[in-house]
């Protein structure tokens, strides 16, 4: 299936959505809501691909006829244009491309993090302290929540063991 053919498909379904996100009996039901606001969620920025994809496909059908003019000025300004026309339509078919796979369920849920320090004495246990932060900062970024389950940390800065939950957004399929 060509891909200016899925935009009807995505569109009306994009719609339906809308309306159903609109409905009273479904703004009642949280679960049912927030599944149906994921989805919005993922196909909004699909539809936006798919709309700058259709852009450009327009883009170089309306160059290749300008080709097949007369004016030869013309055609040498066309002829750079649609090299990076058509370097554009790869980079957007590669990428619609991963859009467009199914994502793994699982991928919405929370997760639990667990980061050990290895053998090595110290310098593991200041690494693992290392990841912690780093975990720490990367939750920060995404806007996610922590909360920590248990903490073992050792002296000079260094952790023995740590478990903690994120919870956001598509964490699992994230981190």
């Amino acid at each position: 299936m060509n891909l200016l053919e899925k935009i009807p498909h995505l569109t009306m379904k994009f719609e339906e959505i809308e309306g159903r996100l609109a409905d009273p009996a479904i703004i009642a039901d949280p679960k049912v809501y927030a599944e149906f606001a994921r989805e919005h969620r993922e196909i909004q920025p699909i539809l936006k691909k798919l709309d700058e994809y259709a852009l450009v496909m327009k883009q170089i059908h309306d160059d290749e006829e300008i080709l097949d003019g007369s004016d030869d000025e013309l055609k040498g300004i066309v002829r750079d244009e649609l090299d990076a026309l058509y370097a554009s339509e790869e980079k957007l078919v590669e990428t619609l491309k991963l859009m467009l796979v199914p994502r793994d369920p699982i991928d919405y849920k929370n997760a639990i993090v667990e980061i050990r320090a290895g053998t090595g004495g110290d310098e593991a246990a200041l690494f693992a302290a290392d990841l912690l932060r780093m975990y720490q900062r990367y939750v920060e970024f995404a806007g996610w929540k922590i909360e920590f389950l248990g903490l073992h940390e050792l002296g000079g800065g260094g952790i023995k063991e740590v478990s903690f939950q994120v919870s956001g957004d598509s964490v699992y399929g994230r981190l």
